[in-house]
């Protein structure tokens, strides 16, 4: 799926939402097909997150042991499994940075689908946590051209409630700053 469709499925979701931060309850999430519910659980370190079907039902646990912004990274994460139809052939689905079964990793893969897949889940979650039009809106409101780099982008990550690295990918992806900057 190209970046524009998933930002378009993750815009639907926070059409809503009037600033930030992007809450999960603040979602609109009525013309999903199936409920979604989350709940926090103690896991495994190398384990973020999963989602499961069962009982007619979508449920995302996260790792209550993470970070907060890493636990709402993952929620949404999780998530856009959900949103962008990656869960058509499984019904448990879980993010871990080791190998076993039914696991997708965020840094070794079984497949090149599998890759796909979660490259895909970044993009979505970014585009859920990180609206455009939020980031953009945020910039003209603040006087941010009299801050350096560092301090922006600490600043929208609070605002945001997302990890310092997934503002400074978003900005960059947004053409906002460039890679090197």
């Amino acid at each position: 799926m190209n970046i524009s469709a998933i930002a378009r499925k993750a815009n639907k979701l926070t059409c809503d939402v009037l600033a930030a931060p992007v809450e999960f309850e603040n979602l609109e999430l009525n013309f999903l097909p199936a409920p979604v519910e989350y709940s926090l659980e103690e896991m495994p370190d190398d384990v973020s997150g999963f989602i499961t079907f069962k009982h007619g039902k979508y449920f995302i646990v996260v790792n209550e042991n993470h970070p907060e912004t890493r636990r709402r990274f993952t929620l949404a994460h999780e998530l856009g499994h959900y949103v962008l139809g990656h869960l058509a052939d499984t019904h448990l689905l879980v993010d871990s940075k080791k190998e076993s079964q039914f696991k997708l990793y965020r840094s070794e893969f079984n497949s090149n689908a599998e890759y796909a897949k979660e490259r895909e889940a970044n993009i979505f979650a970014a585009n859920l946590l990180i609206p455009e039009r939020l980031v953009i809106e945020e910039i003209r409101s603040t006087a941010y051209d009299e801050m350096d780099l560092p301090t922006v982008i600490e600043s929208l990550s609070d605002k945001f409630k997302v990890s310092k690295e997934a503002m400074y990918y978003r900005l960059v992806n947004l053409g906002i700053i460039s890679q090197h900057s």
